[in-house]
């Protein structure tokens, strides 16, 4: 996976403030895929069982951050006995 940042310009961030709204949302955004069970929990080889969100709920994080996925490409991939796609998208910010 590769990210891209097609804005760079220099911009001072508060870090107080950046993990103070993070919070809030990762607060928010849990609640709402613990409720709706969108997630699927699958062990790991030591027995752990780890929760995998389901691209749903990327997508509630995307609409709470106002940003939307473009498809660029999407692709089956040839897996023996599974069902299983790649695909590349880029992110869009509503604001332009």
């Amino acid at each position: 996976m590769q990210a891209v940042m097609k804005n760079t310009e220099s911009v001072f961030i508060d870090p107080e403030q950046t993990i103070k709204e993070a919070s809030s949302i990762a607060t928010s955004l849990a609640n709402i895929i613990n409720k709706q069970n969108l997630f699927t929990v699958i062990p790991n080889k030591t027995g752990a069982k780890n929760k995998y969100v389901h691209v749903t709920g990327w997508g509630i994080l995307m609409a709470m951050r106002g940003v939307s996925p473009c498809v660029i490409r999407c692709e089956k991939l040839n897996r023996e006995g599974e069902i299983a796609y790649e695909a590349e998208v880029e992110l869009v910010a509503h604001d332009g």
